[in-house]
């Protein structure tokens, strides 16, 4: 404690008392809301920060999939980049030659390898940096959030890899916001907040120990998971997505061959007018569907104050997994997304059947005000059809 012009200044640890040990091979997932510390753990490891106090003890290389991009120079083609970017990993000039034609194929950019990099967007900018990072041999893989950026059919990509390293003995530490890659990814799981550990077991039971501290603790509530970010120039908030049973009974376990039910909760201190709903249902291995009003002819009503919109499906039609749920609100015929959250995962139970995809053959909407929302599965409902 110190003190400023006569005011205590108060010291903030990043982390506090934090010590957990991770076997060779082992995937570490690490969560938390932000600012619990997650990123300062990755950057203690990686040796970028050192401790204030205790130590850091690593066996083998390490390689961070952080900063992608870092040392990357603008005036630079793509393909001097993979040469400038992979010596600054440590990677020896003989191995980057080798594995050029792998890092090319898998960014998917090989046309425009002689272009310079102050040209791509900012999606190609992260492909070819992580594909540098992914093919930087290493011991202990660092891995921050690196998987929430660039198109679906590459995040799958990325996935793939991290799950080769994973199956070639590669030690991971996984920081991520979205609980479908942790579950699908990590053996084991630390819940971080405040800079302490909060839980360190088992994945599942510390993604359900993360759902309880959030609703034990709303003001701290993150806008990955859950409610969605508040935005004063979009007037609105998706403040909790819900998984029903048919009958309309929370649930976060469902059947695949009966119906179930999404409550998309909002907030709006201004009527949204010509709300649509998007509905992203996505596995733990990228699969995903979307759910669009649209494409359904629906046309929700404006939308104003507290309620929830229902999307019920007549028969779920998810192969047996985990899944969670992306909601996007759109209004009128702007492509602007001005509310969006994730849901807790979900389990739809049975034996693995060895297919990919989705098929939801029906779906209806239904407007629910807020008196309704809390009313069990005998209230009535004004569904919005064609």
């Amino acid at each position: 404690m110190g003190r400023r012009n006569g005011n205590p200044r108060q010291v903030l640890w990043a982390l506090r008392g934090v010590s957990f040990e991770v076997a060779q091979g082992e995937v570490l997932g690490v969560i938390g809301p932000n600012g619990a510390g997650k990123t300062t753990i990755l950057k203690l490891i990686s040796r970028i920060t050192r401790p204030t106090f205790g130590q850091v003890n690593i066996q083998g290389r390490v390689s961070a999939l952080i900063e992608l991009g870092a040392g990357f120079h603008p005036d630079l083609t793509g393909r001097e980049n993979v040469f400038l970017n992979a010596a600054i990993l440590g990677m020896p000039l003989k191995d980057v030659k080798r594995q050029f034609a792998r890092i090319a194929e898998f960014s998917g950019l090989e046309r425009f390898l002689d272009t310079p990099v102050k040209r791509y967007s900012s999606g190609m900018y992260v492909r070819l940096a992580f594909a540098v990072a992914a093919h930087v041999p290493a011991d202990v893989l660092l891995v921050d959030e690196v998987l929430a950026v660039g198109d679906t059919q590459f995040a799958q990509r990325c996935l793939r890899r991290i799950r080769e390293l994973k199956r070639s003995g590669v030690t991971i530490v996984f920081v991520s916001h979205n609980p479908y890659l942790v579950e699908s990814i990590c053996d084991r799981c630390i819940l971080l907040a405040d800079g302490t550990v909060i839980c360190d077991g088992e994945v599942r039971t510390v993604l359900s120990k993360y759902t309880e501290w959030r609703e034990r603790t709303p003001t701290r509530v993150e806008t990955h998971r859950g409610a969605g970010p508040f935005d004063d120039s979009t007037g609105v908030q998706i403040t909790a997505i819900e998984t029903r049973t048919a009958a309309g009974v929370p649930s976060d376990v469902l059947r695949h061959d009966e119906a179930a039910e999404i409550w998309v909760h909002y907030r709006a201190t201004r009527t949204i007018r010509a709300p649509r709903l998007y509905l992203k249902i996505q596995s733990t291995d990228g699969t995903c569907c979307m759910l669009r009003t649209e494409d359904y002819g629906i046309a929700l009503t404006d939308l104003s104050g507290r309620g929830c919109i229902r999307t019920r499906l007549e028969q779920l039609q998810l192969t047996p997994g985990s899944y969670g749920i992306h909601a996007e609100l759109l209004e009128g015929y702007d492509m602007v997304v001005i509310a969006e959250a994730f849901s807790q995962t979900f389990w739809v139970p049975g034996p693995e059947v060895g297919r990919e995809g989705v098929f939801v053959p029906r779906v209806s909407w239904a407007r629910v005000e807020d008196a309704e929302v809390n009313s069990g599965p005998d209230r009535s409902f004004q569904i919005l059809t064609p």
